[in-house]
């Protein structure tokens, strides 16, 4: 029998992710960001307190690098589908600024991305993975990652090693919002069901 989902354990996952965001741009898409309001212990506020200099969101139609100020070396990107839907997005944050460290983290497991490019292989086209990926994955997009990176580096004039860029792209189960034990949202998938209300015209 399943055990039932839990505040306790929403609230868990949720704040495993706070030792990441420590000095760094947090990139993230709309589904996340109504994620961590409900599943994160003081929400956006836990975000800054947590050490996060600035927030976006992915989706939205602001430049992917609009601000004049100095950013953190870090980046790190919260995604709730699949990574091949914002390579181009990832990619232009990555060219625009030179960063040291890009930290992926997704709501979907390595075996479901893996799934999705059997069903889509449109997407294989996505971080080259349709030159195969043996060592995994995720490993093929943390080697994209890395090489967008040096890209940027040497757009910038940026005389930095490749030993000192770093990169990793993992899973955490961030798909689940929860007010109480017994109501929980998914807004990965709030467009699929109608609102109880319609919208007044």
């Amino acid at each position: 029998m399943t055990a039932p989902l839990s505040v306790e354990f929403v609230h868990a996952a949720a704040e495993a992710l706070l030792p990441k965001l420590r000095d760094c741009v947090l990139v993230l898409d709309s589904a996340m960001a109504a994620t961590l309001r409900w599943s994160l212990k003081g929400g956006f506020a836990a975000i800054f307190a947590g050490g996060a200099v600035t927030v976006k969101i992915i989706d939205s139609l602001e430049p992917a690098n609009d601000s004049m100020l100095p950013e953190p070396p870090t980046i790190v990107f919260l995604l709730s589908t699949h990574l091949a839907r914002y390579s181009t997005q990832i990619r232009s944050y990555l060219i625009g600024r030179s960063y040291r460290d890009c930290q992926v983290v997704s709501a979907l497991t390595e075996v479901l991305h893996v799934a999705e490019l059997d069903m889509e292989p449109d997407l294989l086209s996505s971080f080259d993975a349709y030159l195969g990926f043996e060592q995994g994955y995720f490993a093929r997009i943390e080697s994209k990652l890395r090489e967008w990176m040096m890209e940027s580096m040497t757009l910038h004039s940026n005389d930095i090693d490749e030993d000192d860029i770093e990169t990793s792209v993992e899973y955490m189960p961030l798909s689940f919002g929860v007010v109480t034990n017994e109501l929980f949202t998914i807004p990965l998938v709030e467009t699929v069901f109608p609102p109880l209300i319609p919208d007044s015209e």
